[in-house]
């Protein structure tokens, strides 16, 4: 085995000859604990550290190893290491997290080591999105103050002052259609993540905004906006009797309407985003069948496909069809790009769908799997009494029929 010394010696010296050498040294600790021969894998793993210090892998393996030594203690200090290297690459956290789960999956203290770790990070980062969403807004600089708000609303800490600012914000600038959605979001009907794509301001938008220059059609005059377009099919949906997707069923369509679409698929053919935005302002009007196709239009190609497919099974569970949800629902989780937070809310939803379907047993399911996510999301602990509840139901109306 290679001392300290000579450990740092071969890492200076030549990188990729360290990383191949501390993969052989965690294969042997692999078989050596498998072996239970828990000292020697201990060694092992501690050398192939001393050789490749940032490898979140190594340092999950090492927790596993020390907690199978009883060592729980150490065990949690090298799962909260392992965040510490996951934390600098983000964009491989799904993948980390499966390895985890997988490892410590007969440790669940020592795993949940590595999640308070990063709730310590989420913390620290939403007080500091707090600070500067204050700062900014103290220089008049709104779009930046939104931004920093809701980086730290989605952490889930600092939820208090992130939705005040948001509110203040959105009221600042008149927007209407932003303070539907967070209070839509505050009855529990919009996911965190939703209320915050939908009400991220633009790109570029930063202190004062400035009118970019319209194009012009020299035979029609200027071309409408995506806002524009909406504001159009609002008028004449008043014009017809207005009303919105919570009053009762689906609008008619009304006159022109397609000429409406098709000037919006011009603008949004690639933009998932606008196209997603659409489909829940067409929803809030009524037209809930031309709401799903707008989010069946986002290809699967496309990054926003989970969020799509997500939205479109909510409104299709609102509007009474639980088998087409369910099947929405069911292609997000199979989607290897869902996050986390992501995965949180299809699996509430799902939950949601079995009980509209009378289902208990899976509808617990699902909610147990979130629960050992976040036993704190929504209203679940509600949600699972209810579900309890109808399960000992049923169990004594089948007792009582077999008793006759």
């Amino acid at each position: 085995m290679p001392s300290k010394k000579g450990s740092a010696e071969v890492r200076k010296v030549d990188p990729a000859r360290a990383r191949v050498a501390a993969s052989r040294m965690a294969d042997a600790a692999r078989a050596a604990l498998k072996e239970n021969k828990l000292d020697e894998a201990k060694k092992l793993v501690e050398d192939a550290l001393s050789l490749v210090e940032d490898s979140p892998r190594l340092h999950i393996f090492q927790a596993k190893v020390l907690a199978t030594m009883a060592n729980e203690e150490g065990a949690k200090v090298a799962a909260r290491n392992a965040y510490d290297w996951v934390y600098r690459k983000p964009e491989r956290y799904n993948d980390y997290r499966a390895y985890l789960e997988k490892e410590l999956a007969d440790f669940p203290q020592v795993k949940e080591a590595f999640f308070a770790r990063g709730q310590e990070y989420e913390r620290e980062r939403a007080e500091k999105a707090v600070e500067k969403a204050k700062a900014a807004r103290a220089k008049g600089d709104l779009p930046s103050a939104m931004r920093c708000y809701l980086e730290a609303l989605g952490t889930r800490f600092q939820d208090g002052p992130a939705l005040s600012g948001v509110e203040r914000i959105l009221k600042e600038n008149s927007d209407e259609r932003g303070l539907r959605y967070l209070d839509s979001f505050r009855q529990g009907q919009l996911s965190r993540k939703d209320l915050i794509t939908l009400v991220t301001p633009d790109e570029g938008a930063a202190g004062e905004q400035v009118p970019e220059p319209e194009e012009l059609d020299l035979d029609k005059g200027p071309e409408k906006t995506l806002s524009d377009l909406v504001a159009d099919v609002e008028r004449e949906l008043n014009g017809a009797g207005g009303g919105d997707a919570a009053a009762g069923p689906a609008q008619a369509v009304p006159k022109d309407f397609e000429a409406f679409r098709r000037k919006a698929d011009r603008q949004i053919e690639n933009d998932s985003r606008a196209r997603i935005d659409l489909a829940i302002g067409y929803f809030e009007m009524g037209l809930i069948d031309v709401a799903c196709e707008e989010l069946r239009a986002v290809r699967e190609s496309d990054e926003r496909f989970v969020k799509a497919r997500c939205l479109l099974g909510e409104f299709l569970l609102k509007t009474e069809k639980p088998l087409f949800a369910l099947q929405a629902f069911q292609e997000c989780l199979r989607d290897v790009r869902v996050d986390a937070e992501e995965e949180k809310t299809v699996r509430y939803s799902l939950a949601k769908t079995y009980v509209r379907l009378g289902d208990w047993p899976r509808a617990l399911t699902e909610i147990e799997a979130l629960e050992r996510r976040d036993r704190n999301y929504r209203d679940l602990r509600f949600l699972k009494s209810q579900v309890q509840d109808a399960l000992v139901a049923a169990q004594d109306s089948g007792s009582a029929k077999r008793e006759k």
